[in-house]
């Protein structure tokens, strides 16, 4: 079966010089790739996540400290 992805620039060539490290081909990487991630038991479970709401009085933008930031996430 043939599969065409388009891969951006910069990860192709990371791509690229992992598997001429590991003397693969592409096909046996992207195989092996597939295979790893389904014996880990597929996709996980997408699980919406809430995170502190934020308000302002000017809408586009907010000034935090690192300290207030700290406190919404605790």
């Amino acid at each position: 079966m043939l599969i065409r992805i388009d891969i951006p620039e910069d990860l192709w060539r990371q791509l690229r010089t992992l598997i001429a490290s590991q003397g693969v081909t592409l096909e046996s990487f992207a195989v092996q790739a597939i295979e790893n991630e389904l014996a880990r038991g597929g996709s996980p479970v997408m699980r919406r996540r809430r995170f502190p709401r934020v308000t302002s009085k000017e809408p586009g933008s907010l000034h935090l400290t690192n300290a207030e930031i700290e406190d919404l996430l605790t």
